[in-house]
């Protein structure tokens, strides 16, 4: 069976976090409030599958071109 997990970091230097996004197997925004959700668009513009939230302006930020998800629909959330 495939292995699950979440990186929980903390504080990392930007090169090291580019690093870390670029090569993730998907990076998930399930803000409930975010403002314009430039964290995502930046994931995306590292090549990173994005899943985001449909709430605020992350799902007018991240159009078509990620998985938007209710955030408060954890089953949601999993099927993406």
């Amino acid at each position: 069976s495939e292995v699950q997990r979440v990186t929980l970091t903390g504080y990392l230097p930007r090169a090291e976090l580019l690093s870390l996004v670029h090569s993730a197997r998907a990076t998930l925004f399930p803000s409930i409030t975010e403002g314009f959700g430039l964290p995502a668009v930046e994931a995306m513009a590292l090549g990173a599958p994005v899943i985001a939230s449909h709430a605020g302006g992350l799902g007018e930020a991240v159009g078509d071109a990620a998985l938007t998800v209710d955030p408060l629909d954890i089953d949601d959330i999993a099927r993406a």
